[in-house]
């Protein structure tokens, strides 16, 4: 972030406690940061723009990665396992869903 900015300074995507700064590609939890990878961010990013939608782990995958990789199935569901991990270390929410058969989804959690 740039001196005398805050979070608010940037366009962002608010669902709940959860703030996604895109320009800055921070993310917070209430008022704790989120140190998130390029990947992370990018799936949260994409998951959150569209509450309710399921994303097949090839569109999440079509959407985020620049290049091909061997293993689609593995690259996503790494990044998924990733993201919830950093997500509960400051919430008791949950946020991605996976939808048994077809891929993830961003449920927004009630309050």
């Amino acid at each position: 972030m740039l001196e005398g900015q805050t979070k608010d300074t940037y366009p962002e995507i608010r669902r709940g406690e959860l703030h996604i700064c895109l320009e800055s590609r921070n993310v917070w939890i209430g008022e704790q940061h989120l140190g998130l990878t390029k990947y992370e961010f990018d799936v949260l990013c994409l998951l959150a723009r569209h509450p309710g939608r399921v994303f097949s782990k090839e569109q999440i995958y079509a959407h985020t990665w620049e290049k091909e990789i061997g293993n689609v199935d593995n690259a996503v569901r790494c990044v998924i396992t990733s993201l919830r991990k950093k997500l509960k270390e400051y919430t008791d929410k949950y946020y991605i869903q996976t939808v048994r058969g077809i891929g993830y989804k961003f449920e927004i959690p009630e309050a």
